[in-house]
């Protein structure tokens, strides 16, 4: 029988901010019960890199008056954003702990929305690929000995294990939605610029990063949205204009009928396993069922060229942050300072011009004008969020010898289906609707038009009212 604590783990965030605004439960109560379920269950999840240690100074800030997400416990990933007084490792021993003396723009829109953090959750080494190291590995809740995919891993993991009902994650390459797909949670990745990076970024790897939260449902989703959306001070993109009003609102209706495009094969030609095409074809016939027009079609862009070039700047990104840090910290790295896929990435970055940068951003560039003309003529494209179901700790943690067949195989190709969605700048969310036959997460991929999250939102809400997730939860959780 499960505890009150437990209990409470089965409503959604907005679920629970309710029971605030009745008065039937208190914030502290709310956030209490979540770090009682950390406790009982972190230790065989690993999802959670740091307790915040002034839960007290938060709930006796909470800004008066009502807000859809009052009161909810929620977690910060430990990578590209910074909590004044918190330490933040980006998911590296490398840059062990150093304790940032602002917020960052999303932590204050985070909190003036109600939210209350309870820690920091889980990341890869600088958010570049899918196995956390530090402060451990990061377990699936639906099979331990598996990956949650990253580099959002105990945002997945937290959610999914319904530790918390939402938490922040962030995007460059599909590092919400592949989580969300491993982990079965829902995962919307903003359009570029909708939700703040800074005062810290202007911008992250090329443009390719986005922020948003991980949840277990779909108003959850929009219901961040609406309260983290809005310009910010000095981005170098512009915000995309929202004119068909509350995410929340168009979260709730049906959308009007779509034209969607399907796609069931990988663009890069790698095979896609059984369960993953069973799956998307599964959820074409769904929106079939709801009165959508579903029909096999997909962009058509140079996928040769947009892998070799996100590779670049992924390389590019990782040796001038590297390089940032020995100038802030006044020391050298070693190959020993860092996970083999880190340092590999760090010295092929540290072979390159900035020619190649910049030519290589321009050519990113005019593979993204190719594909979104896709979108004149389709409002979404559907495909599986991975090739594979998720994978084993093993298969993703190679040695120096292995590293570039993994980056390439398991993180580049896993990703195959997600980096498009990144070059454009376009939304796109992962939504979980099946399981394989031995119970694991299969998620399906939705990429739609640029500054339409509403469209792809209120699709999730139907999908969501016609099949059902939120009630499927992990055997390791006792709720």
């Amino acid at each position: 029988m499960s505890t009150p604590h437990w209990e409470l783990a089965r409503l959604d965030a907005l679920a629970q901010a309710e029971l605030v605004d009745r008065g039937e439960l208190t914030a502290r109560e709310l956030v209490e019960a979540a770090i009682k379920r950390i406790d009982d269950l972190d230790s065989s999840l690993g999802s959670v890199a740091w307790r915040m240690d002034d839960v007290d100074r938060q709930l006796d800030g909470l800004p008066l008056g009502s807000s859809p997400l009052h009161g909810v416990p929620t977690l910060l990933k430990d990578a590209g954003v910074c909590y004044a007084g918190a330490p933040r490792w980006d998911g590296s021993r490398f840059v062990g702990g150093v304790v940032d003396g602002h917020d960052s723009e999303l932590v204050t829109r985070m909190r003036r929305a109600g939210l209350v953090f309870v820690g920091k959750s889980t990341s890869s080494e600088f958010a570049n690929s899918n196995e956390t190291s530090w402060p451990g590995p990061t377990n699936n809740p639906w099979a331990p000995e598996r990956s949650t995919g990253g580099s959002s891993a105990g945002a997945g993991a937290a959610v999914a294990a319904r530790l918390v009902p939402i938490a922040h994650g962030s995007d460059a390459g599909g590092s919400i939605r592949w989580p969300a797909a491993w982990c079965a949670v829902f995962g919307l990745k903003p359009t570029r610029a909708r939700v703040p990076l800074g005062p810290d970024r202007t911008e992250g790897c090329g443009g390719l990063v986005v922020a948003h939260v991980l949840t277990v449902s779909v108003r959850d989703s929009a219901a961040a949205l609406d309260a983290l959306s809005g310009p910010d001070l000095g981005s170098p993109y512009a915000l995309p204009s929202n004119g068909h009003g509350s995410y929340l609102k168009n979260a709730a209706r049906d959308p009007e009928r779509l034209r969607i495009g399907l796609l069931t094969e990988s663009p890069d030609g790698r095979p896609v396993d059984k369960a993953c095409r069973d799956a998307v074809i599964a959820t074409a016939e769904l929106c079939e069922q709801l009165g959508h027009d579903v029909e096999e079609a997909a962009p058509d862009y140079d996928v040769e060229t947009l892998v070799r070039e996100f590779e670049g700047i992924t390389w590019d990104a990782n040796a001038a942050g590297l390089d940032a840090l020995e100038e802030a910290f006044g020391r050298t790295a070693t190959e020993a300072d860092f996970d083999p896929i880190t340092w590999w990435l760090i010295q092929r970055g540290r072979t390159r011009s900035a020619s190649e940068h910049v030519n290589g951003v321009a050519r990113l560039q005019r593979v993204a004008r190719a594909a979104a003309a896709f979108f004149a003529d389709f409002d979404l494209l559907l495909s599986p969020t991975n090739p594979t179901p998720p994978a084993r700790h093993e298969e993703l943690s190679p040695s120096p010898e292995e590293v570039e067949t993994v980056w390439a195989e398991r993180e580049l190709g896993g990703g195959i289906f997600l980096l498009l969605a990144n070059i454009t700048g376009q939304p796109a969310m992962s939504v979980p609707l099946w399981w394989t036959p031995e119970g694991l997460p299969v998620g399906s991929h939705f990429m739609g038009r640029f500054g339409r999250e509403d469209v792809l939102l209120a699709l999730g809400g139907q999908l969501e009212r016609a099949r059902p997730w939120a009630d499927r939860i992990p055997a390791i959780t006792p709720a």
